[in-house]
């Protein structure tokens, strides 16, 4: 393998990969695997990174000054003259191998791409050098950032090209996010929905209130016996029995008697009722005391 040849390149935007997230998947979802040499056949991870500098930036002719020297020098017999020589760069206005534009991809128009891959994480500054980056989400695709790395031959007869390494990434500014995958406003604005089904509000439903109401627990039913009255004071002080039971489960409001000296009551849906018929129907104290009083 050819000596390496160091290269800083120019700011690009990061359209591809991530410095922090390996790959360990090839594109076909087979796992990465060491191809030769003593670890052949164990996995291995990539860190991978596709930088998109555009055409007009002046620095390009340095960096392919670079990759050029390091083709001549890996590959000495012209194999670099071979259409299929692996050159780690792309036109972004070219085409796939299925006739699609590159242009349609975000970010690749009006630029070269460069693909970076190294089995270990770049070291990531943020601008100027000074302070070294470590969260994940610091650097993100759609991010414009420089690389500092290495090209050199691959040393491959049988697939022939270069490496690009990187080494360090220093983020320069940030751009709009590129997110995988379709985007949300195509899938769901192309099919609105034309009515909501029942049940369904088009606003945030404000929250009820999740206290059980008598009615609720059970109130007496339509053409039951009627509620129990309280009426005066029997011998010995005592209420007598009135004529009427609740409903099975349920206990009756209470009806006050003037004259009688009757507990608290409290308002509820129209009803009233004591503190301990409301515990009976699972009401704590301090709910109780936020009720409303009967007047």
């Amino acid at each position: 393998m050819s000596e390496s040849i160091e290269l800083l390149t120019p700011v690009g935007r990061l359209v591809q990969g991530n410095p922090f997230t390996p790959n360990t998947k090839d594109a076909t979802g087979a796992p990465l695997v060491y191809k030769t040499g003593a670890n052949a056949g164990q996995p291995r991870s990539d860190y991978y990174m596709a930088i998109a500098i555009p055409k007009t930036d002046p620095g390009l002719a340095e960096l392919f000054e670079k990759i050029t020297r390091a083709a001549h020098a890996g590959f000495p017999g012209g194999q670099y003259d071979s259409p299929n020589f692996a050159w780690k760069f792309m036109d972004g206005d070219g085409t796939d191998s299925n006739g699609q534009p590159y242009a349609n991809r975000e970010g690749f128009a009006g630029c070269y791409i460069f693909k970076f891959s190294g089995g270990f994480p770049p070291k990531c500054y943020a601008k100027g050098g000074l302070e070294v980056l470590t969260d994940p989400e610091s650097i993100k695709r759609g991010y414009y950032i420089r690389i500092y790395g290495s090209t050199t031959g691959n040393g491959s007869a049988q697939q022939p090209g270069i490496y690009l390494n990187h080494n360090m990434v220093e983020l320069i500014g940030y751009g709009d996010e590129i997110i995988s995958g379709p985007d949300g406003a195509a899938i769901f604005g192309g099919a609105p929905v034309a009515s909501l089904p029942p049940g369904a509000s088009a606003t945030p439903i404000a929250p009820t209130t999740t206290i059980a109401t008598p009615a609720q627990v059970g109130a007496p039913a339509a053409g039951g016996m009627p509620p129990a009255q309280v009426g005066a004071p029997a011998a010995g002080g005592m209420p007598p029995a009135q004529v009427g039971a609740p409903a099975a489960g349920g206990m009756p409001p209470v009806t006050p008697h003037p004259g009688f000296a009757n507990p608290v009551t409290y308002l509820i849906d129209g009803n009233q009722y004591t503190a301990d018929q409301l515990k009976g129907f699972g009401w704590t104290d301090e709910q109780i005391a936020a009720a409303p009083r009967a007047a």
